[in-house]
């Protein structure tokens, strides 16, 4: 039997990126001490280009895996976030999703799902919105989608819904946005499985849960929630 190849550096890397978060979010120390180092360290990751970013994947994971410490998936989902479009085409969705269940605070849950759906979006647009990390994660929190929310399933909803509700958007931009993709992924969320689309009284039940909704807005929203999973 094969020894299992071990990853040295991903060790290395990530227990010393672990030693600097704890640094960083130690409040026993001087805020604007950690502030700076915080800054300086970030500067410095951003200096090597997104390259950089799959060995940092890897020793976040590595990490986390094999102790309980949110404050490191916190800290990366906080800075890779906010990214763009050459970063987020780095982020491995797969790994970063299995950090979900574990954050402990919802702001960093919703900020952890707005990556994936970014990245997602960046990677494949809206073609492969049924097979998101998102749908799974939402399925596995909410087994029957017909059923009341289940807290995790309600606030996968509304970090999609946040993601949806752009103040203003045009026909054109709409069909190429994080808007249509966020709302194709919402719909695989609560279709049943093995049905093409949503159906008129599952559609509207989803756009109850939006609130206030401009008229263009819900006419683009309802539109895409009925569309068929081939398109």
């Amino acid at each position: 039997m094969a020894t299992p190849q071990i990853d040295y550096d991903a060790q290395l890397h990530g227990f010393l990126l672990r030693q600097f978060v704890q640094v960083i979010k130690d409040t026993a120390r001087n805020r604007e001490e950690r502030v700076g180092m915080q800054m300086e360290f970030e500067s410095f990751i951003l200096s090597w280009g997104a390259r950089i970013l799959p060995v940092l994947q890897r020793a976040v994971a590595f990490e986390s895996s094999a102790r309980d410490i949110p404050q490191l998936v916190g800290w990366f989902v906080d800075f890779v976030s906010p990214l763009g479009e050459e970063w987020l085409r780095e982020v491995n969705v797969n790994r970063v999703a299995v950090f979900w269940p574990g954050l402990p605070h919802s702001r960093e849950r919703r900020t952890l799902l707005e990556l994936i759906a970014k990245a997602e979006w960046v990677a494949n647009q809206d073609r492969a919105a049924q097979y998101s990390e998102i749908v799974r994660l939402f399925r596995d929190a909410q087994p029957d989608p017909n059923e009341e929310l289940t807290d995790q399933a309600g606030e996968i909803a509304a970090t999609l819904f946040r993601l949806a509700k752009c103040a203003r958007l045009t026909e054109a931009m709409y069909q190429a946005s994080i808007t249509r993709y966020s709302l194709r992924v919402l719909s695989f969320c609560f279709k049943t499985p093995g049905a093409l689309a949503l159906n008129d009284e599952q559609a509207a039940r989803v756009m109850q849960l939006f609130g206030n909704l401009t008229t263009e807005q819900r006419r683009l929203f309802e539109q895409l929630l009925l569309l068929t999973t081939d398109v």
